[in-house]
């Protein structure tokens, strides 16, 4: 495991104490560890850095009764389920307050979350329960912090929610280093809407140089709300990615 670079890693392993976050800048502990807690600032912000707080208390009340989210949970879990073995990894990014680490432990699946929140991540980690949980505050736009994942160590990637507050370029990016750490298959969600303020169109998941990259895309039309797209990008052949074992972070 490399050295971590000013990002804070929270961990729950056999036999290690209830809540752990280790040092960033330092060389790594060895699981299970003790560790210390560092304190986040506290900041006006907006975007994906503003769900601190009460945004982040009210995150999953706010939305898990409307349409959208219910639409989003059985497509993506109906997905999940036909990608995933037991035993394989998931890089959830951004995590958020972890909705899905229940069917991740119900497919019997290693994963790993990833947000730049530390507010939703403590959420998620109280979600995990007394389960293994593994989870990093940092930004999947981040080469330096993306670079921590080896190639073709995870076998599937859930990149829900995030689109929208990532400028063009930078969904290229993150969808660029998800296909270079994804064995199977990435989902991702996005909205497909000219003029509209958060349009992030699907063309923006698919190879800049018009070449065959090895990817197809899924396209699942979301009929709970206009021009909102559930996508599953997936590796045509999943046989020559070869396994990292779930690389590193």
């Amino acid at each position: 495991m490399k050295p971590l670079t000013g990002k804070l890693i929270y961990l729950r392993v056999p036999g290690a104490e209830p809540r752990q976050a280790m040092m960033p800048n330092t060389s790594t502990p060895a699981l299970g560890a003790p560790g210390t807690t560092l304190p986040m600032p506290r900041e006006d912000v907006s975007g994906p850095r503003k769900y601190i707080g009460d945004v982040s208390d009210n995150y999953d009340a706010k939305r898990e009764g409307s349409e959208k989210w219910k639409g989003e949970q059985r497509i993506i879990e109906g997905w999940l389920e036909d990608l995933l073995r037991p035993g394989d990894w998931v890089l959830d990014a951004p995590i958020g307050t972890g909705r899905f680490i229940p069917k991740y432990e119900e497919l019997d699946v290693r994963w790993k979350g990833v947000d730049i929140s530390e507010d939703q991540l403590d959420k998620a980690y109280k979600k995990a329960g007394s389960r293994p949980a593994r989870l990093s505050q940092g930004d999947i736009t981040d080469p330096e912090f993306m670079s921590g994942f080896a190639d073709n160590s995870v076998d599937v990637s859930v990149m829900v929610r995030m689109t929208r507050w990532l400028e063009p370029h930078e969904v290229r990016l993150a969808i660029k280093e998800l296909k270079r750490i994804t064995r199977k298959a990435i989902i991702v969600t996005t909205r497909d809407q000219r003029g509209h303020p958060y349009d992030r169109p699907v063309s923006l998941l698919e190879d800049p140089d018009n070449t065959d990259d090895g990817w197809e895309i899924d396209l699942n039309v979301a009929g709970y709300e206009e021009a909102y797209r559930i996508v599953r990008l997936s590796r045509v052949d999943v046989s020559g990615a070869e396994s990292s074992e779930g690389g590193s972070h």
